[in-house]
């Protein structure tokens, strides 16, 4: 946004979600659990959510399972971490906020 005549430091969302999740598989992850704060319309949530999705559905021995920060948070997060799961789990937040509420 040249007008704006401000520094902008921006983010791909897409690739950083890939990087992570490249990373997970090759440290043997294979259950994940994403966390995200509510999908109210903010692009970069829906685009993480989206991009999480996608990169999940192509690896395979992998399933996603993803969150939305609420009240219920902690309960969910427990069951999460207490089941057998589909192999070893990991938790992946998408931003600081969520990383903060687990």
């Amino acid at each position: 946004l040249p007008e704006l005549n401000v520094d902008l430091v921006g983010l791909d969302n897409a690739d950083a979600v890939e990087q992570a999740l490249d990373h997970l598989q090759a440290q043997g992850y294979r259950d994940i659990l994403a966390v995200t704060e509510p999908l109210d319309g903010t692009s970069s949530r829906q685009e993480r959510v989206a991009a999480f999705g996608a990169s999940i559905s192509k690896r395979n021995g992998m399933r996603q399972q993803l969150l939305e920060l609420d009240a219920r948070l902690p309960a969910r997060l427990g069951a999460f971490l207490g089941s057998r799961g589909h192999g070893p789990q990991a938790i992946f937040t998408f931003n600081g906020v969520a990383t903060l509420a687990v």
